[in-house]
């Protein structure tokens, strides 16, 4: 009787601490309120200080080209926001050339998505370049919980798939038939555009791009 009293005893013990982990988690991981991009910066282990300059200076062009917020509302009533970049090609004031002489097909649109505790414009200053003289229009869309994006618990890809799902087909609407779409990930948004990889996409996303992804929840 001791015995199994004993097993009882410390079942229990490690049942709360399950909860009471589970429950750090929760607050701290998952609630939008708990959250902060300074937090995951520094759980990274990197030191971002030393990109700062380039980091500043690649965001001021980002921003220097034409944009516009565009909204949509979630399946389940979020109003999500995205920042949409038309492509060097309708930009009146881009004198630069477009290189790869992407000349036949001019619809072609890369949909960023963001990491964890970020938004659709920090997360994407680095990649926008490269896209941009090569002709691509990009929409970064803020995940819900994130950014300019309602919503109180973040998805971790699991939520968002859904929502991407339908940024790729307000695209679709907004452009025609003909655009061509790209899907860029990274972090949590590299999750994100894999889970959606394995929806029934349709015919205009061309590729898929995931950038350090998690591997298991388990493990973010």
């Amino acid at each position: 009787m001791k015995a199994i009293k004993k097993a009882a005893i410390a079942a229990g013990v490690l049942t709360a601490a399950g909860i009471s982990e589970t429950a750090v988690f929760y607050n701290m991981a998952m609630k939008r309120d708990g959250i902060a991009p300074e937090k995951s910066a520094k759980m990274s282990g990197i030191d971002w200080g030393q990109y700062e300059d380039i980091m500043r200076k690649k965001g001021e062009y980002m921003l220097s080209q034409p944009n516009e917020k565009f909204l949509r509302y979630s399946d389940d009533g979020l109003k999500l926001v995205a920042t949409y970049f038309p492509s060097a090609f309708e930009n009146p004031n881009y004198t630069e050339e477009i290189t790869e002489g992407n000349t036949e097909n001019k619809k072609r649109l890369v949909i960023g998505f963001h990491g964890y505790t970020s938004n659709g414009i920090a997360n994407h200053t680095a990649v926008f370049e490269y896209f941009y003289k090569r002709g691509y229009a990009l929409l970064f869309p803020d995940a819900r919980a994130h950014g300019k994006s309602e919503g109180k618990y973040i998805g971790f890809g699991c939520l968002d798939r859904w929502d991407a799902l339908e940024w790729i087909k307000w695209v679709i609407k907004e452009c025609g038939e003909d655009v061509q779409i790209l899907l860029h990930g990274t972090s949590m948004g590299g999750a994100t555009v894999l889970m959606t990889s394995a929806l029934n996409l349709p015919k205009q996303v061309k590729g898929v791009i995931s950038d350090c992804a998690f591997t298991s929840p388990k493990y973010v």
